[in-house]
């Protein structure tokens, strides 16, 4: 087996992990960071040390920490959509702001 494939089977099987645990995650009612942890930690229980082979655990380790990222980032940009979406969360004039704080000093 040659090494992309391997990179390649160890991709999958992680992304299909996490995105079962995430998925199963959501159903059980909970909210996306809860989800995000249990996808993670899926991630992190996942036996990979006959599929990685020799010399690729550090790859390995760097896909995971790629997908940790992937998630993290997903949470914030959802999370900056339903502040967005949300009517009665406030919007900030940024004048009025800079004038209020230049009149404190």
């Amino acid at each position: 087996m040659s090494t992309r494939v391997s990179l390649e089977q160890i991709r999958d099987a992680l992304m299909s992990c996490a995105l079962a645990a995430y998925d199963d995650a959501l159903v059980r009612g909970l909210c996306a960071e809860g989800a995000r942890e249990a996808a993670i930690g899926a991630m992190r229980r996942l036996d990979l040390s006959e599929m990685a082979g020799s010399g690729t655990s550090q790859i390995t380790t760097r896909l995971r920490a790629a997908i940790e990222r992937y998630f993290a980032e997903y949470d914030d940009l959802a999370a900056a959509v339903a502040r967005m979406r949300d009517p009665a969360d406030a919007v900030l004039d940024w004048d009025e702001i800079r004038r209020d704080l230049l009149a404190a000093d």
